[in-house]
């Protein structure tokens, strides 16, 4: 009350004269603490005698810790005080985990793990931090690789990955880069040989370290943690509670990894556990002996404190298991031994000079940068160029007296000024925030900083003064209540720790509120409110959350929303069901996941049987996960005035000239089309077609491709989602493959030329033996049964493809007859047949006779031309080709028959061994897997649009088709848009689809050469709806469901509008009718 202006006023003479006092008298001001004690402004309150509490003018508090004279001896470990407790307690030196090669993990427990996932997963958390480990995968299947270490800190996200990349929040950033806030604590980014992220919070020195050793497209990520987080931390890293036994909590690795997933609806569930050892076949023993060093000097120094396991478990496993998934490279091992390395380095064993003893791991440093065993920690750089040396560290470095700045080496006086990441330039001011300085940038990186003042406040009413951790001076804002982390998707039984930021100091916990959807709660909040964690989430806890806090009659609040996303359950053809990110074994071979969309997809995984064969080759059908032994790839060929060679060797000739099934196999078929050149005899083959998957693939005399009846550019490649492809390229003659279920190739067809007619050479995969079916036979070692019924022309036109316009075969005929008996003069012709080169090979492949035989579709063919000469090559090189099928090379025959030169294209030439794969605009350095008989472009030129053209004139092409400079287009499969650059470069950037929602009656649909989703109502597909046969033939209906997810439980055929259950595939959804009557004639449905 004594506050007031008072006034000496006096009076003489009728003047009056007077002067002001000015008294203000000063409350002290009231503090409360959380306890509910009150005490004044300039007192100190200590609520426990190692804490005392100071109260300033402005009502606020701040406690510290003081020393209460006890004394706290640790006989293990170290001595660390609390800077929220105030309590000093012993701690473990920090503990180490790792993520090494296709990920192999470490925890800090010592527990020894593979996962595989593909998304972001919490590593480690410990209070105010977390970590996060990024993984990806760089051939779009396994293996996968750690790219991305992460650190979550006060809302922002400090990264450092694959190619010496250091970001935050999204965004580049040069190193070191240092930032420092008010309350003390700093994130540093530095290099120190390697990219290294170290947090300081709380008096601990650091809280976390991380290290991501740097191999180009992936890193070894490592991380050291403070050992106040013991039995805090959660992650893939486990709990750090001294027991291995527990960290793999409920003992399934892909569930314990899922579970630590960071939500992406996008990521899909991680793939069943397998070895590549044996997918590239029983290499064990190869990559043993490649990472033999492990056993040996110097690292046999550490296997007293750290061992390094077998090849069934632990280090040396790891090792084998990343050298067999780079196919033998011994380099794939050097990222385990440097693991190796560092775990015992943290018992005390120095390795640091192991790539001295191990000559197949030299490192790689960035251009001006050299590798040192034991180079300098702290590094020197232009911050700090003259650090004090506290041990050393592996890595690249600069030579000594230089820093790296900027990706290079440079001198002292090149150095640039440098705050969180950003380069300023001579003259440049910039404010150092958390320090409250503003700097100017002076020559060689010098910053000459003065301190910042602060204005005074006048704030608003509804305003208070607010304060951030990395902002200088305090300022107005009504609404001081910040949700740090505001945006929340997370798994079911997933944890997630709500952060509410007050900005405002004095504002007391009993005046904390927490809600959930306007509802005050009280559990999970933490001891100054200002968290709410959620335990094992649930569909309960997706709500709208509010954190409100009042201070001097002012009340501020901030949202987050979380959303808990509930595993979507998928069914099983058997009946069984499981949730999504969950794995189901139908059998010890299969391996079913489940995706956000309730869709289940099986894969085959190793059961570990070996399977041991002593003929033919090894095989896993992708369909039934069984590995077999299967024959290599049977031959067979149709040449000339068709003579067909079937899988099992029978030789016969049919003379139909319409379009004739020549094979088949599961998912596809084969037809060779015959045509008369006279409009009478003699006929040839034109054509080779592939069908699949309702497409069809054609090659044909003249150097022609089509798909679907439309010309196309070669090389063509299609590529399907389901991993299946189809290629249509020129390898010295047009050749298609077919690459699905596993199959490498499933077939292959091969048009050798002859300007009118082809030779056409089919190779199946050694699956389809016994199950093919049309003109080159059943494929089942039995040559007498190729022909059924005996009957050539009849057993022909069983295989005919519906045309009722073509005509019957003729009867057989001889030519040779019917010109004169020329036999004596077409035998002379073909008599190469029976002398050298092709002599060397009738050990193992019979050329008949003059009666039946090779030889005798050789003079066949020569009578149909009159006795021309060069009608004789073509069955020459088909038996050469079929020498070459079992291993008698007779590639340079043409050298010994003059009669037969082979006539090229103009601009390319023949080659009796040229590479293959051939070269291409498309691949034109491509690994030589072998060599074939052909026309070739010059070395260093490639056939494009028929015309042999050097590098810079190729240009881009996609599925056949040519685009120009500029041009953008969809490869849909692999859900690229790409655009085209000059001499046929393609830049391509993923796709991002949609997201859906569909009309009632629609549902979600996806199609096999499309990228995105899309919705549809009719999702089933009849692939060939229209079917024509003749009696007795067969046809298989294809039914194609684009929605996933359809048990075949709830797939029904009818016939006429009456159910059926005859004749169905086991997956129902293919209906197969054998030996066709008028009775089969119907709508199937």
């Amino acid at each position: 009350d004594d506050s007031a202006t008072y006034t000496c006023e006096a009076t003489k003479d009728g003047v009056t004269a007077s002067d002001d006092f000015e008294v203000d008298v000063h409350i002290p001001a009231e503090c409360t603490h959380e306890d509910g004690t009150t005490w004044t402004e300039g007192t100190i309150y200590n609520p426990r005698d190692i804490e005392a509490c100071t109260c300033d003018a402005q009502g606020h508090h701040e406690c510290e810790c003081i020393d209460n004279g006890e004394e706290v001896v640790c006989t293990t470990g170290t001595k660390w005080e609390d800077k929220e407790t105030c309590e000093t307690r012993c701690i473990p030196e920090p503990a180490y985990c790792r993520s090494t090669g296709d990920p192999h993990y470490g925890t800090f427990d010592g527990k020894t793990y593979d996962f595989h996932g593909k998304c972001k997963y919490q590593a480690a958390s410990c209070d105010s931090f977390s970590v996060n480990f990024k993984n990806v995968d760089l051939h779009g299947r396994a293996p996968r690789y750690t790219q991305m270490m992460e650190l979550i800190f006060k809302g922002s996200s400090f990264t450092i990955e694959r190619g010496w990349v250091a970001q935050v929040d999204g965004v580049n950033v040069q190193v070191p880069y240092i930032k420092t806030y008010k309350d003390g604590s700093r994130v540093e980014i530095k290099n120190a040989g390697q990219l290294e992220i170290k947090l300081y919070d709380k008096g601990r020195d650091p809280s976390v370290r991380l290290r991501a050793t740097n191999y180009n497209r992936w890193i070894n990520a490592e991380m050291w943690l403070h050992g106040s987080c013991q039995a805090m931390t959660e992650g893939l890293c486990g709990n750090w509670n001294a027991n291995r036994n527990d960290d793999i909590e409920g003992g399934n690795i892909n569930v314990f990894g899922q579970n630590w997933k960071i939500f992406d609806d996008t990521c899909p569930p991680p793939p069943p556990p397998y070895d590549p050892c044996r997918d590239i076949g029983n290499m064990h023993a190869q990559a043993e002996a490649i990472c033999s060093p492990l056993t040996e000097n110097p690292f046999d120094a550490c296997h007293g404190v750290s061992s390094i396991g077998n090849t069934e478990g632990g280090l040396l496993r790891d090792c084998m298991f990343d050298v067999c998934n780079c196919f033998m490279d011994a380099s794939c091992a050097c990222a385990v031994f440097d693991a190796y390395a560092t775990t015992c380095g943290n018992k005390g064993i120095n390795l640091a000079n192991w790539r001295e003893s191990v000559e197949t791991c030299p490192y790689e440093c960035p251009a001006g940068q050299q590798y040192s065993a034991e180079g300098p920690t702290p590094v020197p750089t232009c911050l700090d160029q003259n650090p004090a040396q506290t041990g050393t560290v592996r890595g690249c470095f600069c030579p000594t007296g230089q820093f790296l700045q900027d990706g290079v080496c440079v001198n002292a006086n090149q150095c640039k000024c440098l705050h969180e990441g950003q380069f300023y330039n001579n003259g440049d001011q910039f404010k150092m925030e958390a320090e409250c300085k503003t700097c100017t940038c002076r020559d060689a990186g010098v910053m000459e900083c003065v301190d910042d003042t602060c204005p005074e406040l006048d704030c608003a009413d509804g305003e208070l003064v607010a304060e951030e951790d990395d902002r200088c001076c305090p300022f107005c804002l009504d609404n001081w209540v910040v949700a740090v982390n505001p945006d929340n998707q997370l798994n079911e039984g997933q944890k997630v720790v709500l952060t509410c930021n007050i900005l405002v100091k004095g504002v007391s916990k009993r005046n904390i509120v927490w809600k959930k959807d306007g509802e005050v709660i009280r559990d999970g909040l933490s001891r100054n409110k200002r968290e709410l964690t959620i335990t094992d989430a649930s569909a309960d806890d997706s709500a709208t959350y509010t954190c409100e806090a009042t201070k001097d009659g002012v009340t501020a609040s901030d949202d987050f929303e979380v959303d808990v996303h509930i595993p979507a359950e998928c069914t099983h053809e058997d009946g069984t069901t499981w949730t999504e990110g969950t794995i189901y074994n139908p059998r010890d071979i299969e391996a079913c996941t489940c995706d956000a969309q309730g869709h289940h997809e099986c894969e085959c995984i190793d059961n570990g049987e070996e399977v041991v064969c002593t003929t033919g080759t090894k095989w896993e059908d992708k369909e039934t996960c069984e590995t077999r032994c299967i024959p290599e790839p049977a031959y067979c060929r149709s040449t000339g005035d068709p003579h067909y060679g079937t899988f099992d060797g029978k030789t016969y000739d049919f003379h139909g000239k319409c379009k004739y099934q020549a094979a088949s196999c599961d998912s596809f078929s084969v037809n060779f089309k015959n045509v008369d050149l006279h409009g009478r005899a003699p006929r040839y083959t034109q054509m080779m077609e592939l069908i699949f998957k309702g497409s069809s693939f054609t090659i044909e005399r003249g150097w022609v491709a089509q798909v679907d009846g439309v010309n196309v550019q070669v090389p063509y490649i299609k590529t399907y989602k389901d991993g299946s492809r189809v290629e249509i390229k020129n390898a010295g003659q047009l050749e298609i493959k077919l690459y699905d279920k596993g199959r490498d190739p499933s077939v292959r067809l091969r048009a050798t030329n002859y300007n009118r007619w082809i030779n056409a050479e089919m190779w199946l995969h050694g699956s389809c033996q016994a199950m093919t079916e049309g003109l080159c036979g059943n494929w089942n070692a039995n040559r007498n049964d190729d022909i059924e019924g005996g009957n050539i022309n009849v057993f022909g036109q069983n295989w005919k493809i519906f045309d009722d316009t073509c005509p019957p075969p003729p009867p057989p005929y001889d030519p040779c007859r019917d010109i004169g008996n020329m036999h004596a003069q077409a035998e002379a012709i073909c008599s190469p047949l029976t002398e050298n080169p092709f002599d060397a090979c009738h050990g193992v492949s019979s050329i008949g006779n003059t009666e039946g035989g090779l030889l005798r579709d050789c003079m066949f063919d020569v009578c149909n031309c009159f006795m021309d000469a060069s009608c004789a090559c073509a069955v020459f090189d088909a038996y050469a080709t079929t020498c070459g099928n079992k291993g008698i090379n007779l590639a340079n025959w043409r050298e010994s028959v003059e009669t037969c030169p082979y006539e090229c294209p103009a601009g390319q030439q023949y080659s009796a061994e040229g590479p293959t794969p051939v070269p291409t605009c498309l691949d034109q350095n491509p690994a030589q897997t072998g060599t074939v008989r052909g026309c070739f472009c010059p070395t260093g030129q490639f056939l494009q649009d028929g015309v042999c053209v050097n590098a810079n004139q190729c240009k881009c092409l996609h599925e056949g088709q040519f685009y120009n400079n500029g041009d953008q287009f969809k490869m849909e499969a692999e859900c690229k848009t790409c655009t085209c650059r000059d001499a046929g470069v393609m830049e391509c950037v993923d796709d991002t689809c949609p997201e859906l929602d569909c009309a009632d009656g629609e549902l979600v649909a996806e199609e096999d050469d499309r990228c995105c989703p899309f919705c549809l109502d009719n999702w089933v597909v009849a692939v060939n709806p229209d079917n024509q046969l003749n009696e007795g033939q067969k046809v298989v209906l294809t039914c194609n469901i684009l929605v996933k997810g359809v048990s075949k439980r709830n797939i029904v055929w009818k016939k006429d509008g009456e159910v059926i259950r005859d004749g169905l595939s086991r997956n129902k959804r293919e209906l197969t009718i054998t030996d066709a009557s008028a009775d089969d004639s119907a709508t199937y449905t």
